[in-house]
């Protein structure tokens, strides 16, 4: 079950993920690419090509937990002004978010 609240540290993918890729495919992207453990309990954050599917994953004690939604039209095309990068860097893709 997917895990969500203050205490959790929220991971944006900045890349393009290719969203055929399961709970598995998508760890190879965090352990990889963003250079994060991906057993350590935060959520990770992928957002579709065209804005519209959005999937998180998170390790609990027992597996991977994924959450996919899709929508009927394009919103995620920007970051949503509630979210904040409070860590980037150049040389990775990924930023790290905080609620406001």
């Amino acid at each position: 079950m997917l895990h969500l609240n203050s205490a959790c540290r929220y991971f944006y993918y900045n890349g393009t993920a290719d969203f055929r890729k399961g709970a598995y495919g998508l760890s190879g992207l965090v352990r990889n690419e963003m250079q994060q453990d991906v057993l350590s309990g935060d959520v990770f954050i992928f957002i579709g090509r065209r804005g519209d599917r959005i999937k998180l994953l998170q390790w609990d004690s027992d597996g991977f937990a994924l959450y996919e939604k899709d929508w009927s039209r394009a919103l995620l095309k920007d970051l949503p002004p509630a979210i904040t990068i409070i860590f980037a860097s150049p040389h990775s893709n990924y930023n790290l978010f905080c609620r406001v």
